[in-house]
């Protein structure tokens, strides 16, 4: 169940789920609800943890796998499935923590927020340098027409 086997037959993935997500965990367990494999979180789970989970309830009351989001045996919110092994009577479930499997996706949604903020920033401070650059323009443009009319009106009182 581990993938130590697979990966000693030439599989590539085996041991992967486990080395990549440190909450991943896949386990058996019996048609009485209990873990008949060692636990990767809980020792001495075998025969004597119950798990009266959605994935064991489904596959032993109703005959279903599943796939999806629930809460573990140990009260974590997972995403997992399972598969039901009829001729055995066991159900084989696995499961990662949803925090685990969804945190590179938060990252790159709080680099999505930073990056945006720093070009709201820039963006600001670029109209606000490109605005100061035009208004000189604009006020020497102004001083001189100032003066012109000044200079004209200055004129018109000198010939009353």
């Amino acid at each position: 169940l581990n993938g130590r086997f697979q990966e000693k037959q030439g599989a590539l993935t085996g041991q992967a789920l486990m080395d990549y997500y440190k909450t991943a965990e896949i386990y058996l367990v019996n048609q009485n609800k209990m873990m008949v494999t060692p636990s990767r979180f809980i020792g001495d789970a075998v025969l004597s943890r119950t798990v009266d989970t959605l994935p064991v309830r489904a596959c032993f009351e109703e005959g279903e796998e599943i796939t999806g989001e629930y809460i573990n045996y140990i009260g974590r919110n997972v995403l997992g499935a399972s598969m039901c092994i009829k001729q055995d009577n066991l159900a084989l479930v696995v499961e990662v923590d949803k925090k685990e499997v969804f945190a590179p996706i938060r990252k790159i949604n709080n680099r999505l927020i930073l990056s945006g903020l720093a070009v709201l920033f820039l963006s600001g401070f670029g109209i606000r340098l490109a605005t100061s650059i035009l208004m000189k323009d604009l006020n020497k443009i102004n001083d001189r027409a100032n003066k012109v009319f000044n200079t004209l009106l200055e004129g018109s009182r000198e010939k009353k």
